[in-house]
Parts: structure tokens; sequence; C-alpha cells
């Protein structure tokens, strides 16, 4: 998007320090697909 080639480009693992854990990284991520998986599950609005 930036037109700039992806060979030009230097990454560096671990350039940019973490905001969260990597353990915590992974709880989100593994709760985040089990939500994707039931989407409307809290809110739906009952109707009484």
């Amino acid at each position: 998007m930036s037109g700039i080639k992806d060979e030009k480009i230097i990454r560096k693992e671990g350039g940019v320090p973490a905001f969260v854990d990597p353990e915590v990284f992974a709880q989100v991520r593994e709760k985040m697909a089990t939500n994707r998986r039931q989407p409307g599950l809290y809110r739906a609005r009952s109707v009484a």
C-alpha cells in the first residue's frame, strides 16, 4: 500500500517491546477464537 517492496523492508524480531506478555496474548487469541464461533450469545435480547 505504501509502495515499499517487501525485500526492502528490514524486520527485526523483538525490535519493539510487547505491550502484553506472550502468554496473555495467546490466552486472548484463544478466547477470541472461541467467541468467533458464538457471535451473538451475550448480545441477544430476551423478549418477555
